[in-house]
């Protein structure tokens, strides 16, 4: 059993079909809707979030309590493109940063960040992926 938790703002968000639905049923366990201050950007299709200083800059997501950390992670990382089968810099970094739940509370939490420049992406400006994807679709 492991206290880490995980954010997840994109591909790994309920409503969204991802090859790793099976994996994050199996070893995570939804815990409740959150946001971070981020900007979020369509890379390709695919979503990624930059931290920001902006308090206003809020990307909406999930936290999931990860009951197998040693099963998840390696598996997670590859996806994120951030394992050792990856050249460097990585796509995305695996960092822990604090998200706010719609009560109000502050929880430690990891997330996968975009790690490349995102100047030339498209900004999502509601911050919302599956919405995004819907409106997109």
């Amino acid at each position: 059993m492991s206290d880490e938790l995980l954010f997840v703002y994109g591909t790994l968000r309920r409503g969204i079909t991802s090859p790793l639905d099976e994996l994050m049923a199996q070893h995570c366990e939804f815990r409740t809707d959150a946001t971070m201050q981020g900007i979020l950007f369509d890379v390709a299709g695919y979503p990624g979030v930059t931290e920001s200083l902006d308090p206003s800059h809020r990307v909406v997501g999930e936290i999931y309590r990860v009951l197998d950390a040693q099963a998840l992670w390696p598996t997670l990382d590859h996806y994120e493109q951030c394992s050792n089968a990856y050249p460097t810099p990585h796509e995305y970094i695996r960092k822990k940063l604090t998200v706010l739940t719609p009560d109000g509370e502050n929880i430690l939490a990891w997330a996968y960040l975009f790690n490349w420049d995102a100047s030339g992406l498209l900004r999502i400006d509601h911050g919302d992926f599956v919405k995004y994807v819907i409106n997109n679709g």
